[in-house]
Order: C-alpha cells, then sequence, then structure tokens
C-alpha cells in the first residue's frame, strides 16, 4: 500500500535494492530446500527424514540463536532503559538547577507583556516580549552564562547514550560472530545492510552525520547572533527602554502579541542532507557459496542413496 500511494516517488535506486533482496531471499529458501535434499539422501524411510528435517529447522531457527543471544546477553551487561533515563534526570535536574539560580535571581523592578521561560530547554528563555532594558540585558547575560552548561548537559548525556550504545554494539558483534552462518542472520544482515536499516547504519554512520551537522547549524546560529539577544527578543537594543512604561504603543503592538510577532529569517538555513548507496553485505556471497556447497553435497549424497530401501 506504501509503494501505491502517489506522493511518494519511488527511484530506479529503490527498485534495485527491492531486486537484491528478493534475490537473497530465494538464496535462503534454497538453502532449506537443499538441507531438505541432504537429510531425504541420508535417511532410509520418509518419517526419519521429517523427524530429522524437523529437528534440523528448530535448532537452526530457534535453539541455537536463543542460546547464543541469552550467552551474550550474560556476558556482556547492558542498563536497563530505567537506569538510563534516571541517569539523565539526574544530569539534566543537576544543570537546570544552575541555570535557573542565575536567571531568576535579579533584583530590579520587572515587567513583561509575554514571556516564556523553560520551554526549550530549563533555565533558558523561550520568547520576551516588552520589557525593561535592565531585564533585557540580564536575561541577555543568563543565556550567555547558562548556554555552556546546556551544552555540557548534553554532552553528558550524549556521552551516556554513547556507552549504551557501545555496549548494544559489542552485544551485536559478538552475536554476529556466533550466528554468522545461520541462514535466516545471513538474510536478515544482508536485507538490512542492503536497505541501510541495519544497526551500524542506524546508530553510527547516520548519526555521526547528524553529528557533523550539527555544527553546522550552531555555525549558522552564531552568524544569526542567535545566542544573544535574538535567542529570545527580537527588539533591537536602540528600542529599549529603562522604564517599561516609556514604551510606546507602536512598540507594544509590535513584540507584545505572540501572533504577530516579528520572525527570524530562516530561508537560508542548512538542510539536512545524506546519500543513501546500496550497502555491500558480505552476507550475500555467504547466501551464494552455501547454496553451492550444500547443492554439491546434496547431489553427492542423492547420487549415491539407494532409493530402493525407502519405506
Amino acid at each position: 500500500m506504501i509503494v501505491l500511494q502517489p506522493f511518494i516517488s519511488l527511484s530506479f535506486l529503490f527498485w534495485l535494492k527491492v531486486f537484491f533482496i528478493f534475490i537473497c531471499c530465494l538464496g535462503f529458501i534454497s538453502i532449506y530446500i537443499l538441507i531438505s535434499l541432504i537429510v531425504s539422501a541420508k535417511t532410509t524411510s520418509s518419517s526419519l527424514s521429517v523427524i530429522f528435517g524437523l529437528l534440523i529447522w528448530i535448532s537452526l531457527v530457534s535453539i541455537y540463536p536463543n542460546t547464543i543471544h541469552y550467552l551474550v546477553s550474560e556476558t556482556v551487561s547492558i542498563p536497563s532503559a530505567d537506569v538510563i533515563n534516571d541517569q539523565i534526570k539526574q544530569v539534566e535536574e543537576k544543570a537546570a538547577e544552575e541555570c535557573n539560580e542565575y536567571l531568576y535571581d535579579f533584583q530590579g523592578p520587572t515587567h513583561f507583556s509575554f514571556a516564556s521561560f523553560g520551554g526549550c530547554y530549563e533555565g533558558l528563555p523561550d520568547i520576551v516580549g516588552v520589557t525593561e532594558k535592565a531585564t533585557f540585558e540580564h536575561i541577555e547575560m543568563a543565556v550567555q552564562k547558562n548556554f555552556p552548561i546546556v551544552r555540557q548537559c548534553l554532552k553528558t548525556i550524549s556521552n551516556i547514550n554513547d556507552d549504551f550504545r557501545n555496549r548494544l554494539l559489542r552485544q551485536e558483534t559478538m552475536t554476529s560472530f556466533f550466528l554468522k552462518f545461520l541462514p535466516g542472520f545471513m538474510l536478515e544482515e544482508s536485507s538490512t545492510k542492503i536497505a541501510n536499516t541495519d544497526y551500524w547504519f542506524r546508530e553510527f554512520a547516520l548519526r555521526l552525520k547528524a553529528r557533523d551537522f550539527h555544527q553546522v547549524v550552531v555555525d549558522y546560529l552564531k552568524s544569526k547572533d542567535a545566542f544573544g539577544l535574538k535567542f529570545f527578543t527580537q527588539m533591537t537594543r536602540e528600542e529599549m527602554k529603562d522604564d517599561y512604561h516609556e514604551y510606546s504603543n507602536e512598540i507594544f503592538e509590535k513584540y507584545s502579541n505572540r501572533d504577530s510577532y516579528p520572525r527570524l529569517d530562516l530561508n537560508d538555513i542548512p538542510v539536512f542532507t545524506y546519500s543513501e548507496p546500496i550497502g555491500f553485505s558480505i552476507e550475500i556471497l555467504f547466501i551464494f557459496m552455501s547454496n553451492i556447497l550444500l547443492f554439491l553435497v546434496g547431489v553427492q549424497f542423492f547420487s549415491k542413496a539407494d532409493l530402493r530401501k525407502r519405506g
């Protein structure tokens, strides 16, 4: 149904990937057909062929893979999602406490036509309408002081998540080593690598590109002075007044209405792009070689089998 949607554009590369995945599926099916040929050639009755065939199939599909997954999970421990969330929450609460300590520590008179704080991140303002010049300057200082705290907080959270992903990668690597020649694993690995949905691409290649793009966005925002006054207001310094009541009606009309508040011109904002080539998978070669080997063994056994003794 997704393929039939008119707003989804399907390129030649997409159909090429589908073709290769289809070939891998045929190779996967033929492996079990060839295994059944070998079992049939080495047994003396149809009932034994069925029993041994089911035993091999259950072992390859369930018993062996689940055993490997259990042993690897016991060898490489991974903290639960609750533990990770608690660690992140503690880091965020500590950073928020440090940020709010300075942001709300202002002794002068303060009036706001409207204001919003803590929406994007605790301790940082979202938007401030009309207020006294001293308040604007205090909030600007808070932004400059709190941004390093926020960035360090996000870096710590990123390190926590990276440690979690590295542990998952160790599990994935160990599991792959022991399951490399299983038909189901070969099909899964080859298909996901062809489609660029495998674990390495999702969690590392794409994430590294996103981190590189993060620096591009930061540089762009710096060029727009987005980490100063423009982070929370579009009012210029020349328009700011020491007394809230000195503002003209024109200023109030311009900056006091959230719906008609001036917007930043972000037409030239950087766009995240990445190429999506066909990923080559060594498992495709394993599927091909497994079929050849099983075919040769099956033909050899079948040619020597005495079909007259089967019952």
